[in-house]
């Protein structure tokens, strides 16, 4: 019930007051958690696919700026979301680059109510070259002008597109994506063999082994490393929250 009630409120935001505002909607994904089990992410400049509209950046002149806090964020959760049967509620967050999924399970920090956390990011980028330079790198974040299918915009993706692909074509759901649009796709239970196509398994694999080795080294890698500094809030004597 907690999980279809967590499925159905995909137009929620739990978070109460966003600084700046949002000009634009949170991106929605599902992570499996178990056969049985999911996460519910909500992502802000999120960009796994490439598509033909312009990504609009927040520029913001270091010259003028005179502040310390580019987005502060205050998180409420409904009381059906938090209901937990085998453990107590839990919330993560994680800060990744805009192209790449992650698991903010495993790679992000639990965070406990009544807390406040401030965190410093830095923002460092590499840069290749693409052919005929020694480095080859593939330009997966080059705007296309006719795109009708599904493009990565990082190695990392293309490489999950492939595996999802194949996983789809074996055994009819998909173990390939960390961060799914939908959770329809999703895998309850294990599998041995590919008998979900009319390909044998070597066929398939071989198809995924194709794919994976058009995965090039991406021309930009950008990196965020971080810290983070975790403050306890006062207690309010009236209402007795923090």
């Amino acid at each position: 019930m907690s999980q279809q009630l967590l499925l159905n409120r995909t137009d929620d935001f739990p978070l109460t007051m966003i600084h700046p505002p949002r000009r634009r909607a949170p991106v929605v994904s599902f992570i499996q958690e178990g056969w049985d089990g999911f996460v519910k992410c909500f992502s802000e400049n999120l960009h796994l696919y490439r598509n033909k509209i312009n990504n609009r950046v927040r520029k913001i002149d270091l010259d003028t700026f005179t502040g310390f806090e580019l987005y502060r964020y205050n998180l409420s959760l409904h009381d059906e979301e938090s209901f937990v049967p085998w453990g107590r509620p839990q919330v993560f967050f994680a800060l990744h680059p805009p192209f790449n999924p992650i698991n903010p399970v495993f790679e992000g920090h639990a965070i406990k109510s009544g807390f406040t956390y401030v965190v410093d990011v830095k923002l460092e980028e590499d840069r290749l070259l693409p052919h005929p330079y020694p480095t080859n790198c593939t330009n997966y974040t080059a705007k296309e002008e006719n795109l009708n299918e599904t493009k990565p915009r990082s190695q990392e993706m293309c490489k999950e597109l492939c595996r999802s692909e194949f996983f789809q074509q074996c055994i009819g759901c998909d173990l390939g994506l960390t961060m799914s649009p939908a959770v329809h796709s999703f895998c309850h239970q294990s599998h041995r063999g590919c008998k979900n196509s009319s390909k044998t398994e070597q066929e398939l694999l071989d198809a995924r082994r194709t794919c994976l080795m058009g995965c090039g080294t991406d021309c930009l890698k950008l990196k965020y490393p971080y810290t983070v500094v975790e403050t306890e809030n006062e207690r309010n004597m009236e209402t007795g929250l923090k």
